[in-house]
């Protein structure tokens, strides 16, 4: 009798770096190194990733590969999707020339990227990557476009998410900063002292930095059998103007409540110039509290409350991170989360 026998067909799927990576225990620009026979990294280390390269039927791309062998000594930066300039955003304008002066420190220049949501054209991130013109990239958006995602890991190019409220892409370090307990600790805060007639304005209401620091605040409040009715929660953009204008549109809203959580400084201060203008005193009629620390908020009076990012931190972070990222050859993907702090000086 015949045996029959079967061939079974195999389909070859192309293993990606990170994967690669990830299997070897080592970060993407270690592979990168091990495969261009770098000095940087240790011949042990090189032929463990050339034999897991080759069992997997890896090979480097062309165009990752010559992306790094020339540097430019410039970093860029990528701001969060409403952030189109420096001039009304004052706390990404402050994170972002804490990290360059830290990245100045290495001898490595910082480049702003602003969102470009034009499908007709190559965004400014694609054409500096695809055009070699930066050695790493700090990405500061909660939503960065996903075609840039994809070249930076197709050119293995080294990259930092940094103060982004989740980890963005496997394999990346990122700073994750904690919105929801932000919130948390001024909705505590305001119920310890007896407040219970709240205002909050959020930032962009409904994106998810904004709704993690309101899920903070009003699971805080919950905890001590409060709450804040929907039609006290406004919805600002972050910046002066507007929040100028809709605390006018509701001051009959202000003039009832007696605590206010503003999600950033720049609101909180228009919030102060508005009720001062209508007779509405802080914090004796009602009390305040930003989100931020940026710089003026301690140069008018009442001096702002707020909650104190330690920038430092997260400067001092991703310039370590990018040079290990660029240099040292085993650095790792990590996690850090940055906890802001309430910081009471006159409106609380």
């Amino acid at each position: 009798m015949m045996s029959k026998m079967t061939s079974v067909k195999t389909t070859s799927v192309k293993m990606t770096s990170v994967e690669l990576a990830k299997l070897a225990g080592v970060s993407q620009g270690t592979v990168s190194r091990c495969l261009n026979d770098s000095p940087l990294v240790s011949e042990v280390t090189k032929q463990r990733v050339k034999k897991l390269a080759e069992e997997h039927n890896f090979h480097l791309n062309s165009n990752a590969r010559s992306l790094r062998s020339d540097r430019s000594n410039t970093i860029g930066y990528v701001f969060p999707e409403n952030v189109r300039n420096l001039t009304n955003y004052f706390m990404q304008n402050q994170l972002y020339f804490y990290i360059h002066e830290h990245l100045q420190l290495q001898g490595l220049d910082l480049i702003p990227i602003f969102p470009d949501k034009r499908p007709e054209v190559s965004s400014y991130a694609e054409r500096l990557i695809r055009g070699r013109k930066i050695d790493g990239i700090i990405v500061s958006s909660n939503e960065p476009q996903q075609h840039v995602l994809d070249l930076i890991e197709a050119t293995e190019l080294p990259c930092i998410f940094s103060y982004v409220t989740s980890p963005k892409k496997e394999g990346y370090s990122t700073i994750i900063s904690n919105m929801h307990e932000n919130g948390y600790s001024v909705g505590k805060a305001f119920c310890e002292s007896g407040y219970s007639n709240f205002i909050e304005m959020h930032a962009f209401k409904g994106r998810g930095d904004s709704v993690q620091k309101h899920e903070g605040f009003a699971e805080a409040l919950e905890s001590y059998g409060k709450h804040i009715e929907e039609e006290n929660q406004l919805d600002g953009d972050l910046t002066f103007e507007t929040a100028y204008r809709v605390t006018l549109e509701n001051l009959d809203k202000f003039r009832q409540a007696d605590a206010c959580f503003a999600h950033n400084d720049a609101m909180a201060l228009a919030i102060i110039e508005v009720l001062s203008e209508n007779g509405i005193r802080i914090p004796e009629d009602m009390v305040l509290v930003g989100c931020g620390n940026i710089t003026m908020s301690s140069w008018f009076r009442p001096r702002l409350s707020t909650i104190a990012v330690d920038y430092g931190r997260i400067s001092e972070l991703c310039a370590k991170w990018m040079i290990d990222l660029m240099q040292n050859g085993e650095t790792q993907a990590k996690t850090e989360t940055i906890t802001g702090t309430l910081l009471r000086r006159e409106t609380f």
